[in-house]
């Protein structure tokens, strides 16, 4: 199986008329607080960059909670991979390997497992532990457009793995002061890792989610103390709060399928744009 999706990628590829070798651009879905719809924005901005955006798109589940295969249970195929896990294992891992068909055009995934919550302590003593999933990772860049890292509500070895790999990253914030100060400290190891480990990896968009209309004095504070802190890196699409995201997830499909004319889809579809722009300029 795996043959036949390495094959078939590459395949495309080499039809394609380009005077050199195209590489994945990598973006990594960040934040430090839970339920900010990090991995509602990760699938959704993969969904449709494959969709309207004509990318081969892989998304990458780094949360040990799964929450990308249970929001695509509809649409995964049922292929027996290599576990995430065990990529980052092996001496030479493959990510490759651990990829997933959809029944999406030009979608895969890479699920995550439970022996993930277990490889942060695993790769502790590990020398270059921050670059496994950079090295894995030469292959899919070859066959891919896109890649997309959800990563787990934390900056721990795993997300900082996600960060190296990335040129890009995007942080969801709901309009709470705890996010706010999540939103600064993704900002502060993004930093850190362009300056002490010379990546060019950078912060390309800060996108408001689950807008509650409701509280515009509270809305209206936290988005002036978010222009202030992080100003251009503020994305103008904000997503509001929707029932239909929900809803969506519990039916295994993304939401544009589920329910494509609502304002969630609406939205969803704005923030995949707007930040690809954003990453292309």
């Amino acid at each position: 199986m795996l043959g036949t999706i390495a094959e078939g990628i590459l395949k495309w590829k080499a039809t394609r008329n380009l005077d050199r070798v195209t590489r994945a651009t990598s973006v990594a879905v960040c934040s430090r607080k839970g339920g900010v719809g990090k991995t509602t924005t990760a699938v959704h901005l993969a969904v449709a960059a494959a969709r309207w955006h004509y990318k081969r798109v892989l998304l990458v589940d780094m949360d040990p909670q799964g929450h990308v295969a249970a929001s695509l249970t509809g649409v995964l195929r049922h292929e027996r991979m290599k576990p995430l896990s065990e990529v980052f294992l092996d001496k030479k891992g493959d990510l490759v390997d651990a990829c997933v068909s959809t029944s999406l055009h030009n979608l895969w995934i890479v699920p995550a497992d439970d022996r993930l919550e277990q490889i942060q302590m695993m790769l502790s003593t590990r020398i270059g532990r921050e670059f496994v999933l950079k090295s894995a990772m030469e292959k899919a860049e070859d066959m891919f457009d896109l890649i997309v890292f959800d990563c787990p509500p934390n900056l721990e070895t795993l997300t900082v793995n996600a960060l190296v790999a990335s040129q890009s990253v995007l942080v969801p914030t709901d309009l709470s002061l705890l996010a706010v100060e999540g939103v600064g400290d993704i900002a502060e190891a993004v930093e850190t890792i362009r300056e002490r480990l010379g990546l060019p990896v950078e912060v390309a968009g800060v996108i408001v989610t689950r807008v509650d209309g409701r509280n515009k004095v509270v809305n209206r504070e936290v988005t002036g103390l978010l222009s202030r802190r992080f100003g251009r890196l503020v994305m103008d699409t904000r997503v509001g709060s929707s029932t239909s995201v929900l809803k969506a997830c519990l039916d295994g499909k993304p939401v544009f399928d589920f329910a494509p004319d609502s304002r969630a889809a609406q939205d969803l579809k704005a923030a995949c744009d707007e930040l690809l722009d954003r990453m292309e300029a």
